[in-house]
């Protein structure tokens, strides 16, 4: 198109909402937006000032976001050149967009989560190389507001994360990961709850259609960004993470809310563990079964059952009575699976902590002889049940 053209154009469109909205609208999707890239920066219109504000909504209380009309547009031109990678029309891309998402206003940036979700959509079209720790510090500053930003939420497992799997840049994975498994904190009349920075039905949509791909290329690393949350979490409350919402590591149909922050945390680290090399995960395993708190113990004891082939030495050379019934599924679980391959040895060191574990029993029970054998008869049946295809006899 002639530079007459362009130049009558945007003088016509300049003090014309409207117009301008039209010409927008045909520009997202038209096959050659990028004649129109430097035209429209050289006039200012991805000045990053002119992001819309929240506005008060007339007649109504409460606020409406405004759309940038010039984003899907932008957008567009992305798209077009991560067809046909141009590095002019990359870096001039990469510039606007940084400028837009470092812009401050007294030290504040401009919550329009429509903007923060093109602009997220319009770096998933950049080439690899001009994606940066910058993108990642954006969208963890744009998942700072309360509300609106579910759009960004479903972009983040749409398109971004894909993006960074399919190039394999593992070190942006891992730090969008420690932005999407953070949490916020909600303190309720009775108790503190930990929710997750992003909706929770977006997180499980991210997680559930990636985890392949993030297991591929960084299980081990990607797993240990959610062990750390989950360690944040248990070192304010160590009531956490408990065997009530948490009733099994494996999906089970007595998990009422798989969708819940910690519950996802918990089956992110299981579900990389399992596709992690054995030898490889040996070391957190090891760690685990040390670990003060039984949610770890738990997970060690799944992930010994799922790879015991390599893992079984681990499990051995406990040194401490592992039965208990916040443990009890997953052991009865490892046990029932595995009990065919126990020795003799095995068989024996099984039986006594069957002996000695425990118990908890209530002070009638205690009083009564008769009462407190009944129970503990009932207890070490409950274990040896799970022994049953030893065939020992």
């Amino acid at each position: 198109m002639s530079t007459d053209k362009i130049t009558k154009t945007l003088q016509r469109i300049k003090n014309d909402t409207s117009l301008e909205d039209h010409f927008f609208k045909k520009l997202a999707a038209a096959s050659k937006p990028l004649e129109w890239l430097v035209p429209l920066r050289n006039a200012g219109y991805f000045d990053p000032a002119k992001n819309p504000r929240p506005k008060e909504a007339p007649n109504k209380k409460g606020y409406y976001i405004p759309h940038w009309n010039i984003l899907d547009a932008f957008d567009n031109m992305a798209a077009k050149n991560e067809k046909n990678p141009n590095d002019a029309v990359s870096r001039m891309l990469l510039e606007i967009v940084d400028r837009i998402i470092s812009y401050r206003e007294n030290g504040k940036r401009i919550d329009n989560y429509r903007t923060d979700w093109k602009l997220l959509e319009t770096i998933s079209h950049f080439p690899i190389e001009y994606i940066g720790a910058q993108h990642i510090q954006f969208i963890k500053d744009a998942l700072r507001p309360s509300i609106g930003t579910s759009l960004l939420d479903h972009e983040i497992g749409k398109l971004f994360l894909p993006k960074l799997i399919r190039e394999g840049a593992r070190d942006l994975i891992l730090g969008l990961l420690d932005v999407i498994l953070h949490y916020s904190k909600s303190d309720g009349e009775y108790i503190r709850e930990y929710i997750s920075v992003i909706d929770p039905y977006y997180l499980k949509e991210a997680l559930g259609k990636n985890k392949k791909g993030i297991s591929e290329i960084c299980a081990i690393e990607a797993a240990n960004v959610a062990i750390n949350k989950m360690r944040e979490i248990l070192k304010e409350d160590k009531s956490r993470f408990n065997s009530v919402w948490i009733p099994a590591i494996e999906d089970h149909e007595q998990t009422e809310f798989p969708d819940e922050y910690e519950c996802q945390l918990v089956h992110f680290v299981r579900d990389m563990l399992e596709a992690a090399d054995p030898k490889g995960i040996q070391p957190i395993v090891k760690d685990m079964l040390s670990e003060e708190y039984d949610i770890f113990k738990r997970l060690a004891y799944h992930l010994i059952n799922h790879h015991y082939d390599k893992l079984f030495p681990l499990f051995w050379s406990i040194t401490y009575n592992p039965l208990n019934p916040s443990t009890m599924h997953e052991l009865y679980e490892l046990f029932k699976a595995h009990c065919k391959m126990f020795d003799e040895t095995q068989i024996r060191i099984v039986l006594d902590w069957i002996k000695t574990q425990n118990l908890y029993l209530s002070n009638e029970v205690k009083s009564d002889p008769e009462k407190k054998e009944s129970y503990q008869a009932y207890y070490r049946k409950e274990w040896l049940l799970a022994l049953l295809d030893s065939g020992n006899s």
